[in-house]
């Protein structure tokens, strides 16, 4: 057995929640499910802190994606958040958050980006006149990596920012009362670490993607809960170039998983 089969195999199913219409017991029962599948993932967040900024969001609008696993048990969530804000020189502006995780036996087939692309085209879609942009404290490289890979236009990226852009982070970093961890500006102390083995971070600290190794200048110690600022406009072309590289992507990865499973049945089918 490869090392991915199981993570290319598993199949997992979504179902989407607004918590907005649960009650209070039901909400409790929500984030009770959702942190104990969050403290298999993450460590460093009490349960109080994980259900306020989760479940019971200040947020004008609230979606939770749950994922569970053939055996109906919950593997995941991926929850955003939609802010209503004047933003800088924007007066009519929403800001997007969102939290997201997945058991590792579940990851690589990149869930959470189907969902969320569906929501925010949808929230783009009903206010045409708002300006959207997608606000994030990014705790790991493989989360920059993923950002990145589909969306143009991140924001700190390697090119030098201009000073607007400063300012304009700068700006969000006050708004949401992040608190910063380090000289750097952009890294925040979020308290939301993900749990990994030394072997895993020996991997990614030697990983030769470029938008890696920027992540890794600007936020060493990421493993410690330190988050780096990025944000990114949300428009129709973002949408649909990340939509495109999406599916792309999906499309190599199901024809590697039929060639896998073609050398695998001539393998067996060999006479020992």
């Amino acid at each position: 057995m490869i090392p991915s089969e199981k993570i290319m195999t598993a199949r997992i199913y979504r179902e989407v929640v607004n918590p907005g219409k649960l009650d209070e017991t039901q909400r409790g029962n929500l984030a009770s499910e959702l942190y104990a599948i969050h403290a298999r993932i993450f460590h460093g967040v009490q349960y109080e802190s994980f259900a306020r900024e989760v479940i019971h969001s200040t947020a004008r609008l609230t979606r939770i994606a749950i994922y569970r696993n053939r055996q109906h048990e919950i593997v995941g969530y991926c929850a955003v958040h939609f802010h209503d804000s004047e933003v800088f020189q924007y007066s009519k502006a929403c800001v997007i958050r969102a939290e997201s995780g997945i058991l590792p036996e579940y990851r690589g087939s990149n869930q959470s980006i189907p969902f969320l692309t569906r929501q925010v085209l949808r929230y783009k879609l009903l206010n045409p006149g708002k300006r959207l942009l997608f606000l994030d404290t990014l705790i790991h490289p493989s989360s920059y990596a993923l950002v990145t890979k589909y969306v143009d236009d991140v924001w700190p990226c390697h090119c030098d920012l201009e000073s607007h852009h400063v300012k304009f982070l700068e700006h969000l970093i006050a708004q949401f009362s992040f608190k910063r961890s380090s000289n750097d500006p952009l890294v925040v102390d979020t308290g939301w670490t993900t749990t990994e083995a030394d072997h895993e971070r020996a991997r990614w600290a030697t990983h030769s993607n470029p938008n890696v190794r920027f992540f890794l200048d600007r936020n060493p110690e990421y493993h410690k809960g330190n988050g780096l600022i990025t944000v990114f406009p949300i428009t129709l072309k973002n949408i649909f170039t990340a939509t495109r590289r999406f599916k792309r992507s999906s499309s190599v990865k199901r024809k590697q998983h039929q060639r896998y499973n073609a050398a695998s049945a001539k393998v067996g089918n060999i006479a020992l």
